[in-house]
């Protein structure tokens, strides 16, 4: 049986396996959105990343997870 806490308080309910995973597995899931820019050449705008472990570089475009509520262009606004 597993217990959830939060801030060193102690837990407020016990869970059984099988609801701890399922909050897990619902925590884990966040909306988000993306979209693609171009100018008038046909460039996309994308930003350069990369894995300093792998040393493997990526490109990705504007895109955001969005807050509950919270409506899709905020979340590329804060890109």
């Amino acid at each position: 049986m597993m217990t959830t806490s939060t801030d060193g308080q102690q837990p407020a309910e016990k869970l059984t396996d099988g609801a701890y995973g399922a909050l897990r597995a619902s925590a884990a899931l966040r909306a988000g959105t993306s979209i693609l820019i171009t100018n008038e050449q046909g460039k996309v705008l994308v930003q350069k990343g990369g894995d300093s472990d792998t040393g493997c570089t990526y490109h990705i475009g504007p895109r955001g997870g969005c807050s509950p509520g919270a409506a899709e262009l905020y979340a590329l606004v804060r890109w």
